[in-house]
């Protein structure tokens, strides 16, 4: 039984609870001030599902830190909202992350019905940049779905962090379990019986995901696929590949980009009409009507034409001239001496040129030989130093996960049922 909190009580000394969240639909994810540091946060109350004996509780804790440790180093994506503190007071885990404001895609598709394809085909590009970055890692997300996706102002979508949903699913494989309501439309087959947590389950949520954008409801209806769709438009066959029971057959992430690049590419003008407009996903429209597109042109961009419209004057002007040199007697003396130099100075520029390109494109060439230098190495700047640490840490996170969750698939089940909380 999780312990009752109220606004005021301070968390692992330093982060005092205000008002409850209602972002991810738990009930435990809390509006913090960060007392050290001087900034909102917010923070969620972690609790291992019931049925569990205290020592599969304990590698539940130990699996859920990792998790959020890999996750939190994901922080600087702009579509991923990662954890910046874990705390453990007692049976129960803190988290915390930094507050994203905005509204969830949950919240959005509530108060104002399902989304038009081109909407819903630019939050599922986010969407996909963050469930990229989460599976390179060699994680899985565990939690797709429109409480977790936050709408910002500006535009931007974020993937909320799920740790319970990642860390419960790794559970299935050791205490039968059943989805809360809220997570069972997103739950995967495969997932329901138990088996091991794949990116596979994340894409077959993200499927659900997008069809409830496009058409106001979920796919399933009492365990079974609902009516046909008929909002989904050209994201329908999508929706289809991503829904399909059989993982094997399902799409992967590089097939979903490159459908949505195929998408970007067809219906292009459709999107840039919607983002001339320069207003939030799913914004009322203004009064006065969107303002005009406007293409911004780099300075530099400016320099170079301005230098091409000089060349040109020059060219023209002299023109006259050198064509009045080039006709006269005295240029037929010169024209078989300067002839070749001219030639020859072409080449070169060429070849100048060419070389240009190489090294731009393949870096300067290696050194040949041993490879030896009597010069010492250059040593790391602090800065490289910590991004090596952070990245042995990384590996080292990733591969202990990847070991439990072997361990995971390879442990049975136990007969005992458990209902695990949203």
């Amino acid at each position: 039984m999780a312990e009752a909190r109220r606004p005021g009580e301070v968390i692992g000394g330093r982060y005092r609870l205000e008002h409850r969240l209602g972002g991810d639909g738990s009930g435990r994810t809390w509006l913090a001030y960060d007392e050290a540091w001087n900034r909102e946060v917010a923070v969620k109350e972690l609790l291992p599902p019931p049925g569990l004996t205290g020592r599969e509780r304990e590698v539940w804790l130990g699996r859920t830190a990792r998790w959020v440790r890999v996750f939190g180093r994901l922080d600087g994506h702009p579509n991923v909202a990662g954890g910046i503190d874990l705390m453990r007071a007692g049976e129960t885990m803190w988290t915390v992350m930094r507050l994203v404001n905005g509204e969830s895609l949950a919240d959005r598709l509530l108060a104002r019905g399902p989304l038009p394809p081109a909407d819903s085909i630019r939050i599922l590009s986010d969407v996909l940049s963050a469930l990229e970055v989460i599976h390179n890692a060699g994680i899985v997300h565990g939690g797709v779905r429109p409480t977790g996706v936050i709408l910002t102002p500006g535009g931007r979508v974020v993937l909320l962090g799920d740790p319970e949903g990642a860390a419960q699913q790794e559970a299935s494989a050791r205490v039968s379990w059943r989805a809360s309501p809220a997570r069972a439309p997103y739950t995967s087959p495969q997932l329901a019986q138990g088996d091991t947590a794949m990116p596979a389950d994340d894409l077959f949520a993200l499927g659900v995901t997008l069809y409830e954008m496009v058409e106001g409801h979920p796919p399933f209806r009492g365990g079974e696929l609902g009516p046909a769709m008929r909002r989904a438009g050209p994201l329908a066959e999508l929706i289809e590949g991503l829904l399909r029971t059989d993982p094997e057959e399902r799409l992967t992430l590089p097939e979903v980009r490159r459908f949505v690049l195929d998408f970007v590419r067809v219906h292009g003008a459709a999107l840039l009409e919607r983002a001339a407009a320069t207003r939030p996903i799913g914004a009322a429209p203004s009064a006065a009507g969107p303002p005009p597109y406007v293409v911004h042109v780099p300075r530099a961009r400016f320099r170079q034409v301005a230098l091409l419209l000089a060349l040109a004057v020059v060219c023209l002007v002299l023109a006259g001239p050198v064509l009045a040199y080039v006709t006269s007697p005295q240029a037929a003396a010169h024209l078989m001496t300067v002839l070749p130099w001219t030639a020859f100075l072409l080449a070169l520029a060429v070849l100048a040129h060419q070389v240009r390109i190489a090294v731009r494109k393949n870096g300067p060439p290696a050194s040949s030989g041993l490879g030896l230098s009597l010069s010492p190495p250059t040593p790391w700047s602090p800065q490289e130093r910590a991004a090596r640490r952070a990245a042995a840490e990384r590996a080292v996170d990733a591969a202990l996960l990847r070991i439990d969750q072997k361990l995971a698939a390879a442990s049975p089940r136990s007969p005992r049922n458990g209902a695990l909380d949203d």
